[in-house]
């Protein structure tokens, strides 16, 4: 096997060259299709999300999340209004998750540096790979995996 024809150069922190076999699987970063209404992606439209408690049910009492902000657990829904469930502890470290302040109006693959369009609603991730190859993803899609891409111009 031919190392050179399988790897390929990753951007990010260390420029090191990653093979397909290297990279995770949609699944293993927890890609979600679009939200059926086509919104992208904050907690403001996560069902895990209490509206009124500013916080998410997975990441306990002790972690403020606001409507603006996003995680790889993303499910797609409408938020709670209190947290009344929680029992105080995190069931999911925020950082682990990737909490982030998502950028106006959501995160999806179409705003991903690792996003290749093809299609307005379909493109190729370069950051998850299925059979040796980029993955097939929608353009309203998501991951865990997601990178904001670099301002043009």
């Amino acid at each position: 096997m031919n190392i050179k024809k399988l790897a390929i150069l990753v951007e990010g922190k260390t420029g090191l060259p990653v093979g397909p076999i290297q990279l995770p699987r949609p699944s293993d970063v927890l890609y979600c299709h679009p939200n059926p209404d086509g919104q992208r992606k904050t907690c403001g439209n996560c069902g895990l999300w209490a509206e009124m408690d500013n916080r998410c049910l997975l990441m306990g009492t002790e972690v403020e999340v606001t409507s603006d902000m996003v995680c790889g657990y993303h499910v797609d829904g409408e938020p709670v209004l209190y947290a009344t469930t929680l029992g105080g502890q995190k069931m999911v470290e925020p950082e682990l998750a990737g909490l982030i302040r998502a950028p106006e109006g959501g995160t999806s693959c179409d705003r991903c540096r690792y996003y290749d369009p093809r299609t307005d609603d379909t493109g190729l991730c370069r950051g998850v790979y299925v059979e040796g190859k980029p993955a097939p993803v929608e353009a309203r899609g998501c991951c865990a995996r997601w990178v904001e891409r670099e301002p043009v111009g």
